[in-house]
């Protein structure tokens, strides 16, 4: 959602719903996600209901007259956008659009789900980090938390990318980040000098 917010416009979620369209969450690029964090993106998402009744005309209303009446009328107004996309409260139903939905969609190999010669992409957390504290409901955190300092481990196709217990660390330190940064660093320079 924050490419569609800065480039062009939000989707109407509740329509494609309504139309049995299924959509993917992602992020693209640093210019609107400057982390690549998916879960700022699960958490924009999951609060598009009441950010739809902030542009409503209904809000209008209740800005110009301020009367008790129109307050109700905005906040029948949240309920019912709530309730049209109640599904946005299901960290599952969340979480599915990052991972199994994609998965299922690339026709050269299986991914996005545990099973037998599916691609060994994992990521592993620590839900005792404190990321995860105090919700008890790991899948809500993942929606609602930044829970990337939690990492333990991550694989990719089926190799472990850092050291388990201090997975982020390990990558920074490795001498593959330092080339690749220095030679990303080189290139960043080497464009500003042509601008």
């Amino acid at each position: 959602p924050h490419s569609k917010m800065i480039f062009a416009f939000l989707p109407r979620l509740d329509l494609w719903n309504e139309e049995n369209i299924d959509w993917i969450l992602a992020t693209d690029c640093a210019a609107s996600n400057d982390a690549w964090n998916i879960q700022k993106e699960l958490r924009f998402t999951a609060g598009l209901p009441a950010l739809s009744t902030t542009w409503s005309s209904t809000y209008e209303a209740f800005l110009k007259s301020g009367s008790p009446e129109a307050g109700e009328q905005l906040w029948s107004e949240r309920q019912l956008q709530r309730a049209r996309l109640s599904q946005l409260e299901n960290p599952g139903y969340l979480l599915d659009r990052v991972w199994r939905l994609p998965g299922e969609m690339h026709p050269e190999f299986t991914a996005g789900k545990i099973s037998q010669g599916a691609l060994a992409n994992l990521v592993v957390w620590d839900t005792d980090h404190p990321a995860f504290w105090p919700d008890r409901q790991p899948l809500r955190s993942l929606v609602y938390s930044d829970t990337t300092q939690a990492i333990h481990n991550l694989m990719i196709n089926g190799r472990w990318m850092g050291e388990s217990g201090s997975f982020a660390q390990s990558i920074v330190d490795s001498e593959a980040y330092r080339e690749a940064r220095s030679e990303a660093t080189g290139r960043l320079n080497a464009l500003f000098k042509r601008l």
